[in-house]
């Protein structure tokens, strides 16, 4: 008894410690749009010698942030959408049917995952210099999309094979129900917690998306919010104020769609597709 009681206290530090440790960063965000630029150029104390929130009024009050915001909600928006049409059906051959190199092909899957997008920069470039789909929405969410691909097919993979028992499936065939229409009318219905999964999956890398969009979209107001966020960030000073008020306001969206399919999630990330 007093073991398992230890145990439970050990993991609640140990929970309380990740916590805080996940919030400081915006603790030091929050803090730090508070504080005047006189203070922030000086000398630094945790709690603001004077409050203020002239920096916060005048970052929010500028329609460049909104218009970042609303960049990453296209690209965010985008990535899922391609995601989500190309990775059910790749998902449900995968996990649903028998053929030769499956296991191979899913091992490949996850293999992809390693190779770096820095890598591909140059030969992608090329590629939507070919297409003439350089600063265009498109280029970036169709490149974003191929590399958040792989995982979210491994994942769905796993859900779609465990949805629902293979004697369903044969029994719609035999009732005259093509695969196209046991998928959607049946296995998409009950793999919900998969696929809102792989859609908070996919809507945060596109929300994130840094490299992609700063190399293939010269134009600046196209670009999301990481990008805007450091634009503050010159090469002999930092405005600080400017570029944490819009961290946070970059955050929030992503948190709130994160707290709100927290569940789905966590369901998701326990499954498997081998």
């Amino acid at each position: 008894m007093r073991a398992a009681r230890a145990l439970g206290a050990v993991k609640l530090v140990l929970l309380a410690a990740a916590v805080v440790l996940s919030l400081l960063p915006t603790a030091i965000a929050l803090n730090a749009v508070l504080k005047d630029d006189a203070e922030l150029a000086g000398q630094q104390h945790w709690i603001p010698e004077r409050l203020t929130l002239d920096n916060l009024a005048r970052v929010l009050g500028d329609s460049t942030v909104w218009g970042w915001v609303g960049n990453s909600a296209i690209i965010a928006v985008g990535v899922t959408a391609v995601v989500l049409v190309l990775g059910v059906p790749a998902a449900y051959v995968l996990a649903r049917r028998e053929f030769p190199g499956r296991r191979a092909f899913l091992l490949l899957v996850v293999v992809t995952q390693t190779v770096a997008p820095a890598v591909l920069i140059i030969p992608l470039f090329r590629m939507l210099a070919t297409a003439k789909a350089l600063n265009t929405y498109g280029g970036v969410i169709l490149v974003a999309a191929a590399f958040v691909l792989p995982f979210s097919i491994w994942l769905l993979t796993g859900f779609f094979a465990e949805a629902l028992p293979r004697e369903v499936e044969e029994a719609a065939s035999l009732d005259g129900a093509s695969g196209f229409v046991f998928m959607s009318r049946m296995l998409v219905p009950n793999s919900v917690p998969g696929i809102a999964a792989t859609a908070i999956f996919a809507f945060m890398y596109g929300w994130n998306e840094y490299i992609f969009s700063l190399t293939f979209l010269s134009d600046q107001g196209m670009w999301p919010i990481a990008i805007g966020a450091s634009s503050s960030v010159g090469m002999f000073s930092v405005d600080w104020s400017s570029l944490m008020v819009a961290s946070l306001v970059g955050t929030i969206p992503v948190m709130a769609l994160f707290i709100a399919l927290r569940r789905p999630l966590e369901s998701g990330l326990g499954h498997t597709a081998l």
